[in-house]
């Protein structure tokens, strides 16, 4: 049981340490607007498009219900967060677990004049759908 425990102990921290890296390329890259994830989180992967009137983000969140999804705009950073829920009933134990359960946060500096309150979202099939118009200042 101690290798387990190990094993498990090794992989929680390689899994926190890509995390810190991932955030600092997207950093790097001005996507990303704070530091490494809480232990537990994990990071969705994210599209973002520029069109000439709106920015557009498409979110994978399979597996995660709309009404744990969170969506905002403040100070000019969209902070997108929620939970995905492990669906284990009382009783219940996994052999093997590969997917990943908990809270997960992106945020994304938008730089550019946009209307906040225009700010619009679709949940499909596992896709958030993030639509926030530009300002005419930047349209």
């Amino acid at each position: 049981m101690q290798k387990r425990e190990n094993y498990l102990q090794e992989l929680s921290r390689m899994r926190e340490e890509i995390n810190r890296l991932v955030e600092s390329a997207l950093m790097g890259l001005g996507l990303e607007s704070s530091g490494a994830l809480p232990a537990g989180a994990w990071l969705p992967p994210m599209d973002v498009v520029e069109e000439d009137d709106h920015f557009q983000f498409l979110v994978e969140l399979p597996g995660v219900e709309a009404d744990q999804i969170q969506c905002a705009i403040r100070d000019g950073v969209l902070e997108i967060s929620g939970n995905r829920v492990q669906p284990l009933s009382e009783g219940e134990s996994f052999r093997r677990m590969e997917r990943i359960y908990g809270p997960f946060r992106r945020t994304v500096e938008l730089k550019q004049p946009v209307d906040e309150a225009g700010l619009t979202t679709v949940f499909e099939q596992g896709i958030l759908k993030v639509t926030v118009p530009r300002t005419g200042e930047s349209a």
